[in-house]
């Protein structure tokens, strides 16, 4: 499902998978290395949903493996958060695959 402003063009499909992510934010002067295993709820060729317990803001920029079926290979792949929102006990967030 689409959020706030965001507009998609091509479909997600669902994606049930566990994504490795991270991140590094400037906090008090010094880089912070953020790194969480989060889940996987829908993906297609532009971007990936994500469930995580941590408040990824819009705009920062992640490093997400992602799982492969092919060959059982791990893809790293840097996205950009277009949006997030509190949901539950955690944070439904879109993540936007950067070229």
């Amino acid at each position: 499902m689409a959020s706030g402003s965001e507009k998609r063009t091509i479909p997600r499909r669902e994606f049930s998978q566990p994504v490795h992510l991270k991140c590094t934010r400037e906090k008090s002067g010094q880089i912070e290395l953020i790194e969480k295993f989060s889940q996987g709820i829908d993906i297609n060729s532009n971007g990936l949903g994500i469930l995580t317990d941590f408040p990824f803001k819009k705009g920062d920029v992640l490093k997400v493996t992602i799982p492969s079926k092919i060959e059982e290979a791990l893809l790293p792949v840097f996205s950009r958060v277009a949006w997030a929102r509190k949901q539950n006990d955690g944070f439904r967030v879109g993540l936007r695959f950067l070229t």
